[in-house]
């Protein structure tokens, strides 16, 4: 059951800190075509976005050469979200170097938390990687922090050399746990998922 966790909260400043394992949230369905003004929320409102963004650069029947990292980041900035899960990504997609990568960048604010868990790679052991180089895998971009971080690998896998995982995190000054995942694409196995 284990992943090879990874979790970061980036401030103001861009500096990544360390939490204490791995996260991310689950369902939203995000409509494709242009970003529209999001209406103005009522008190107490969360609004939580998913995004599959298939760019590991493998899955050539819907990579889009990394164009989808920049179509997720203005609808992140378009739509405002708390809370963003993240599917079929590049780690440094979200975190670079320095700091926050585009799409934590695209959250704003002076601190968000990412919580990041990368699919196993069956033949290694290791991280399963974009073609970039980079882990590849789920993740949760949160306003604020990340508390109560889990991470793990399913038990049942379907024969490809990807073992898929899961990943939640407690968010938005406690009020919400949610979790994300990427399923196998095999029905049998994604039920016992």
């Amino acid at each position: 059951m284990a992943a090879v966790p990874y979790a970061a909260v980036v401030g103001a400043t861009g500096r990544a800190a360390r939490l204490l394992g791995t996260a991310v949230l689950v369902l939203a369905v995000l409509p494709g075509a242009a970003a529209r003004v999001p209406p103005a929320r009522p008190a107490g409102t969360v609004v939580v976005v998913q995004l599959n963004l298939c760019n590991s650069g493998l899955a050539l029947s819907c990579y889009s050469a990394g164009g989808a990292v920049a179509a997720a980041a203005a609808r992140i900035r378009a739509l405002r979200p708390d809370l963003v899960a993240v599917q079929e990504v590049c780690r440094g997609d979200l975190l670079a170097p320095a700091g926050a990568g585009p799409l934590a960048a695209a959250l704003g604010g002076d601190r968000v938390a990412v919580a990041f868990a990368p699919a196993v790679d069956r033949d290694t052991g290791g991280p399963y990687r974009c073609t970039s180089g980079e882990p590849f895998g789920v993740a949760l971009v949160a306003r604020g922090g990340a508390v109560d971080v889990r991470s793990g690998r399913y038990r049942s896998q379907d024969r490809s050399d990807e073992a898929r995982v899961w990943t939640c995190a407690t968010v938005l000054d406690r009020r919400l746990t949610g979790c994300t995942t990427h399923l196998s694409t095999d029905r049998a196995v994604a039920r016992r998922q």
